[in-house]
């Protein structure tokens, strides 16, 4: 009788094309390919600076020798129609220090992640979601990139990591380690309820608020790319407020209000933003051919008219004059729309509108007006700012001009000396809540 022998193998093998979460130490534990676009990338670099969080030996050196849209880039697999799941991992984290640059530069110190989708080839970028954060000069730094807003995307294979802006040929000397994907924590972006501004004036045309909705059909127009995202909240989204995700390329548009508009002195809404650079509200005369006229919040360059706070419901009542000065025909059909503000590429950001409304007077009342009377001095200032108010000043936040909060103080009196000193010299935003009103004021620091 013969023995038989039966060999029995065993294979490991995976079915479709599962996603694998990428990361790298740089210690050659990584799991990601990497690539440079317009630059010299060293992924074995020694760590220029250890110390604090990072006490590895081995980092990414990022070289910009003047590449106007340089950026390093990883794909999630070979083949890029392997899409990103991010149902449950969406916040990249990573750790980066930036030398002190050796020549002057004025971009901002902002690094973006960009999620693209890489089956597009050269038009990957279409469609791209972009966050950004500050980061600070020689200092290793470990920076989060939220992209939970877009959790239910699957359209996505591909990160983009770029420092300071496209489209200029400044130099940067980065360094970069452990990069990864994990869950958030679970904090919800959606702002609360926006505040429901008093009417001086009884003679007013509400666009969009939370009880009358629109007064005529939106959208007209709106355009994300592939990221088509306008949405007015009916009870199951947040806080029937309009909301725009500015992460794309693109804008929001819509008819909302009269034919003509040159009865109303001032065009006002509530806007919550979780950008850091900018938006710009538009208006617009169409009579067969579209003529726009910007109103830009917080763009960070020269010409802004209004500073960007973020992640706090703010006020504002722009004079119609703005719009006619500029040239826009008030008698003629009115439109209006949102869009990004560029500074040097995308910015990105959930943008809610809110209380839309076209008055006749200011929609602050009288005694509002009042309220802000208030004096800030001295501006400039090296060491201590005064703040004086005719009414009880309940409370003070100071903002960068890259709408980050860096000073809090709670005050309930009339005058409060606030020391600035520790402050880096710049241009900043003081809020300021007097008597359950809001205002703002800019100051320099020097």
């Amino acid at each position: 009788m013969k023995k038989i022998t039966f060999f029995i193998f065993l294979m490991t093998f995976s079915i479709g094309n599962a996603q694998i979460d990428p990361s790298d130490d740089f210690e050659g534990n990584g799991n990601i390919t990497w690539k440079a676009d317009n630059n010299e990338m060293n992924t074995s670099f020694d760590n220029p600076a250890p110390g604090g969080i990072n006490t590895s030996a081995k980092v990414l050196e990022y070289s910009d020798e003047g590449g106007t849209y340089s950026n390093i880039q990883f794909d999630l697999s070979t083949d890029t129609n392997v899409k990103y799941d991010l149902t449950t991992k969406n916040v990249f984290t990573l750790k980066v220090f930036v030398p002190t640059p050796t020549v002057a530069v004025t971009q901002s110190k902002i690094l973006w992640l960009k999620l693209q989708d890489g089956s597009k080839g050269g038009n990957s970028w279409e469609g791209q979601v972009v966050k950004e954060q500050a980061y600070e000069y020689d200092v290793w730094q470990e920076l989060t990139f939220d992209f939970s807003s877009i959790k239910s995307s699957l359209d996505r294979s591909r990160l983009v990591i770029q420092f300071n802006g496209e489209n200029n040929s400044e130099h940067v000397k980065a360094y970069i380690d452990d990069i990864s994907i994990g869950e958030g924590d679970g904090t919800v972006v959606d702002p609360p309820a926006a505040p429901v501004p008093s009417i001086a004036d009884g003679n007013a045309y509400s666009i969009y608020n939370d009880t009358n909705g629109y007064t005529s059909t939106f959208p007209v127009e709106y355009s994300f790319g592939s990221a088509t995202d306008v949405d007015l909240d009916d009870g199951t989204d947040v806080n029937n407020a309009l909301k725009v995700d500015l992460s794309s390329a693109g804008f929001g548009q819509g008819e909302g209000g009269p034919d003509d508009v040159s009865e109303y002195n001032y065009v006002n809404f509530n806007y919550w933003y979780s950008g850091t650079s900018g938006f710009r509200f538009v208006m617009i005369d169409n009579d067969g051919t579209v003529s726009e006229f910007h109103y830009e919040i917080g763009s960070v360059a020269e010409g802004d008219q209004a500073d960007i706070v973020s992640e706090t419901w703010t006020q504002l009542s722009i004079p119609m004059s703005f719009f006619t000065d500029s040239g826009m025909d008030s008698s003629k059909l009115f439109q209006w729309k949102v869009d990004r503000y560029r500074v040097d590429s995308n910015n990105g950001g959930l943008l809610f509108l809110d209380n839309i409304i076209l008055t006749k007077n200011n929609i602050l009342s009288v005694e509002d007006t009042n309220t802000f009377k208030s004096i800030i001095y001295p501006n400039p200032t090296s060491s201590r700012l005064t703040i004086s108010a005719p009414k009880i000043i309940n409370n003070v936040a100071i903002y960068n001009l890259l709408g980050k909060q860096v000073m809090s103080i709670e005050v309930n009196k009339n005058t409060e000396s606030i020391d600035v000193s520790n402050l880096p010299s710049g241009v900043y935003l003081i809020r300021y809540n007097v008597d359950n009103a809001v205002g703002t004021a800019k100051f320099v620091k020097q």
